[in-house]
């Protein structure tokens, strides 16, 4: 699941009623992911994954995603300025709320 939402708002503005600008950002968040994930299949074949790609709070996508997963893996900090929290926000309140197991990593 890749999810974010920190859109710049005048993003927003100018597109005004026209949902292109919106398919455009998805395109490149998409485009993002891909390239994060790009060798793993390869060198991973028996590990299915289905790739998510939304513009909603991460906690919230990542929640609603988990609903149906087996494993959840987030990262352990997130880009807040707290780095000396063993924990990021999202793999906190993650931990607090998701039924199946969760997987923290640096």
């Amino acid at each position: 699941v890749h999810a974010w939402s920190d859109v710049d708002l005048h993003l927003a503005f100018e597109g005004g009623t026209d949902p292109t600008w919106m398919q455009e950002v998805v395109k490149d968040e998409t485009a993002r992911l891909s390239e994060r994930l790009a060798g793993h299949a390869e060198k991973y074949p028996d590990v299915k994954v289905r790739t998510v790609v939304v513009m909603d709070q991460p906690t919230h996508g990542l929640r609603e995603e988990a609903e149906n997963a087996q494993l959840l893996v987030v990262g352990s900090r997130g880009r807040g300025g707290f780095t000396s929290l063993l924990l990021g926000s999202t793999s906190r309140a993650l931990m607090h709320s998701v039924n199946c197991p969760l997987l923290i990593v640096r």
